[in-house]
């Protein structure tokens, strides 16, 4: 017997059929056009929610690896919990919720409550690799840069406190996103962002409030996006799924940037220099796109459809 091998075929094996949940949409495939360019989109892509809404199989089903990394994150999560009850603290986990009127339907990874002051805080778990610099540089703030998140998992939590704010529903104010580093590159790489929403002038922006590796303090809003334009882009996929009945709504990313555009983004700074050096050398053998086509389970159908009807 060979275990590993044995583990992974069980974990690429077709999941027994549960029934449709295709009317559902997700927290975590929010997304939001940009404030300041439309063109420009954040977070989850339409048309891929629009293959899953569809029926469409997975061209491009998740390997082991990507198996891996999820069970990492499911270990990573109830450690947190038995930590959290371990320390008395620990209130609920796997809360469900549903905001009908957008099709949403989730669940809250942890509750707790603040030992000092009482406080009830919605705790949603993560896991990335410090060993991918990017990753560090971004979550922790190196280079002078300031430490951010991502979009998607921001949205993610600003839909919690959507529901979770009122005060029939419990009156959260606070997310705590974590980040752990499943590389065990040291607890200093693990990342904490607290999350909660700041109305202004008929919009709700997403306040970010985090230090960087060195304990400096961040506070910001999360560019680019407010919690109005995250409902704004689920009636998008709402309107997608009902209009679109043959061909699938225009693409919101790139599988292969054009030559103009990588040196363009090379010169803003945008793309690593290992990755930017690669491209000069060999493009077709190291193309460069957008990273969520190349994560995507529906890339290659995805590619396939984008060339039929003609976008380049």
């Amino acid at each position: 017997m060979k275990f590993f091998k044995t583990i992974e075929d069980n974990m690429l094996a077709p999941p027994p059929l549960k029934g449709s949940r295709l009317k559902t949409l997700y927290p975590s495939s929010a997304s939001c056009r940009d404030i300041e360019d439309p063109t420009k989109v954040h977070g989850g892509c339409l048309r891929a929610t629009w293959y899953r809404l569809a029926g469409y199989s997975e061209s491009d089903p998740s390997g082991a690896y990507s198996q891996y990394i999820f069970a990492a994150g499911k270990m990573w999560e109830e450690w947190i919990i038995e930590q959290c009850k371990l320390g008395g603290f620990f209130l609920m986990n796997n809360l469900k919720f549903s905001i009908p009127e957008y099709y949403l339907s989730g669940e809250i990874d942890i509750a707790i409550k603040d030992p000092n002051t009482g406080e009830v805080i919605i705790v949603e778990s993560k896991t990335y690799s410090s060993a991918n610099y990017q990753a560090k540089a971004e979550y922790g703030g190196l280079g002078g840069r300031v430490p951010m998140p991502k979009h998607q998992n921001v949205m993610q939590a600003a839909l919690y406190l959507h529901y979770f704010s009122a005060p029939e529903k419990g009156g959260i104010q606070r997310v705590l996103l974590t980040y752990f580093d499943r590389a065990c590159g040291g607890p200093e790489n693990n990342r904490e962002f607290w999350i909660t929403l700041r109305p202004e002038n008929g919009k709700t922006y997403i306040h970010i409030d985090t230090e960087d590796v060195k304990g400096v303090a961040h506070s910001y809003d999360m560019p680019g996006i407010t919690l109005e334009g995250v409902f704004e882009r689920y009636e998008e996929q709402i309107n997608a799924a009902k209009d679109y009945k043959e061909e699938p709504p225009p693409p919101d990313y790139e599988h292969v940037y054009s030559k103009e555009k990588v040196i363009r983004l090379w010169n803003e700074g945008e793309i690593a220099k290992t990755k930017y050096e690669k491209w000069v050398k060999k493009p077709e053998a190291n193309p460069i796109g957008d990273w969520q086509c190349a994560y995507c389970n529906y890339r290659t159908l995805c590619k396939q459809q984008k060339e039929e009807q003609g976008y380049t």
